[in-house]
């Protein structure tokens, strides 16, 4: 699970537009993991105990985001071949970014330039 700040910054950015389109179930939402971009990462019942949790966002997981794109693995098997050849993804990344990379390009049309999708 990448935990990396460039990560979270990611995840930050891409928090408003994900949750339009996926809202995982409470019992997946506690299992998963939350920052606030302080380097700090817990579960969501720590996140919930603090005063200011409107403050953290999820680290998508891999299997989140797979199931995000809605497609089947032979849709997913082209598609992510154009991506990975165009280079449209950071060149060195974890999968769970460039996961998220993939998702953010299908579902809205937004790619990661270091700073915010764009």
């Amino acid at each position: 699970m990448d935990r990396s700040l460039e990560y979270a910054k990611m995840c930050e950015g891409a928090y408003p537009d994900i949750e339009t389109i996926y809202r995982p179930v409470f019992s997946r939402r506690r299992r998963m993991l939350y920052t606030n971009g302080a380097k700090s990462v817990c579960r969501w019942d720590d996140v919930v105990n603090t005063s200011n949790y409107k403050h953290w966002w999820p680290l998508y997981e891999q299997d989140q985001l797979q199931e995000m794109v809605g497609e089947g693995i032979a849709d997913w098997a082209g598609g992510i071949e154009c991506f990975y050849h165009n280079g449209e993804y950071p060149y060195e990344c974890s999968w769970e970014m460039f996961w998220l990379c993939y998702v953010m390009d299908k579902k809205f049309n937004k790619t990661w330039n270091g700073k915010e999708w764009q």
